[in-house]
């Protein structure tokens, strides 16, 4: 089988797959050891698991201190769990947590949508920082909000 190079030189730049290396590199969150972090909202959004359940993804990136630069990712699976309703019950709650001044609700998938829209521009507008405290509890590291900034 042979690979045609040029069609991926031409989807896939080798510059910019360079700069998006490093990029990736200098943002990676799994190296992050426990502790307590200062950060801002700096995307959140309604998207699919890799097992194609609804989720919540939201990414952080710390503004402060020695792993400045570095982002933090909070993932709420919605969907295909053993208890759907708890799950959107603590994703509402991760989502007042951000005291967005938006009414965390949900009536359908696409208002709920764009509540999620609705609340990271509104953190973002704000210019709200958040202090976050990391723990790890088997093999999972858990997100918390303990304090705003604004």
């Amino acid at each position: 089988m042979t690979i045609d190079f040029k069609k991926f030189n031409q989807q896939f730049p080798a510059d910019k797959m360079k700069q998006d290396i490093k990029e990736a590199k200098e943002n990676s969150g799994s190296n992050l050891p426990d502790g307590v972090y200062t950060c801002k909202l700096e995307k959140m959004e309604l998207g699919e698991s890799s097992k194609q359940q609804l989720m919540i993804k939201a990414q952080f990136r710390i503004i402060k201190g020695e792993h400045k630069k570095q982002c933090i990712f909070k993932n709420c699976v919605l969907t295909g769990t053993k208890n759907d309703g708890f799950m959107m019950v603590k994703a509402n709650e991760f989502l007042d947590s951000l005291d967005s001044g938006v009414d965390v609700t949900f009536e359908t998938w696409e208002q709920y949508n764009d509540l999620i829209l609705d609340i990271a521009e509104a953190v973002q507008d704000d210019g709200l920082q958040y202090v976050v405290k990391l723990t790890t509890d088997g093999k999972y590291q858990i997100m918390e909000i303990i304090d705003i900034l604004d």
